[in-house]
């Protein structure tokens, strides 16, 4: 290494970040930021000084454990449910590992724990079997993403839902022609468990809420003036609103048609129900009509 080399600030700053966030610590760091300022851990001294008590490496790896901390302690509180699942020592454990195998890149921490459901799904032990501890875990995860997801994107607080007086004013080939837009912010998911009604007991702080037995559960999710809401329904309402919400370039008459060939029974006695509260609790937000 030249020593007379000046190194600007922005190229000892890069170099401190990447030391600091890199995933198998400090040491590791250094070799690894190679790039940015060519130095061993033995000549560390030369761009951090010793102090009176601590070593270089001593003084950077107080940067490096705060900034870990500082992220466990965010997932945490992105995973609040989870956390409480498995006890505080041992999410952050798993919290660990996972930022190692998936470090933070993204300028915001609302993307920190985006990868977090399926870290779980990949370290499932392959003895664990199906419906169990692990599987609720994973479910449990996902659902909260949702949660995070739907609280920090998009909503409709400023935009206007369709209502069911619009509705109720088109002539029925009018609404079969039509097409539904769907809220930014809704989102519809099927768990193994009733994930939701843990979650929902968490975050009223009850300490030790049961573990919910198997359950086949189907959640619509959405956010009305700043609150995530959620409900679960049944098997044709959630299949029937999810085409709606998927199959945008296809008419309500056409998705209707095609679903009846299965829930022809529970449509013909709940159907004008279901789109009654679709629009109560606003998961569209405007009708078109489609050319024919």
């Amino acid at each position: 290494m030249n020593e007379q080399t000046p190194r600007s600030l922005q190229s000892l700053q890069t170099w401190l970040q990447s030391v600091i966030t890199h995933p198998n610590g400090v040491s590791a760091g250094i070799l690894g930021a190679q790039d940015h300022i060519t130095l061993t851990p033995e000549e560390i001294e030369s761009v951090i000084p010793a102090s009176s008590q601590l070593d270089p490496i001593s003084k950077i790896e107080v940067y490096g454990n705060a900034y870990y901390a500082r992220l466990i302690e965010c997932l945490g509180d992105e995973y609040p449910a989870v956390k409480n699942a498995l006890g505080a020592e041992t999410f952050d454990s798993f919290a660990f590992s996972y930022l190692q195998q998936y470090p933070s890149k993204s300028y915001t921490l609302s993307d920190l724990g985006r990868e977090f459901p399926g870290f779980l799904k990949q370290t499932k032990p392959a003895d664990a079997g199906e419906f169990g501890w692990a599987d609720f875990l994973i479910d449990l995860a996902r659902l909260e993403w949702h949660y995070s997801e739907i609280f920090n994107g998009p909503g409709t607080e400023t935009i206007d839902s369709l209502t069911l007086d619009k509705l109720q004013s088109l002539m029925p080939d009018q609404f079969a022609q039509c097409r539904l837009v769907p809220a930014p912010c809704i989102r519809l998911d099927e768990f193994r468990f009733p994930i939701h009604e843990y979650a929902t007991a968490v975050r009223k702080k009850q300490e030790s809420p049961p573990l919910p037995p198997p359950t086949l559960t189907r959640l619509v999710m959405t956010r009305r003036q700043y609150v995530v809401r959620r409900v679960s329904v049944s098997a044709a309402e959630y299949c029937i609103l999810q085409e709606l919400v998927n199959c945008t370039d296809e008419s309500i008459g056409s998705i209707l048609d095609r679903t009846a060939e299965h829930w022809a029974d529970e449509m013909q006695e709940h159907l004008q129900a279901w789109f009654e509260r679709w629009a109560a609790a606003g998961y569209f937000v405007g009708i078109e009509i489609l050319p024919e």
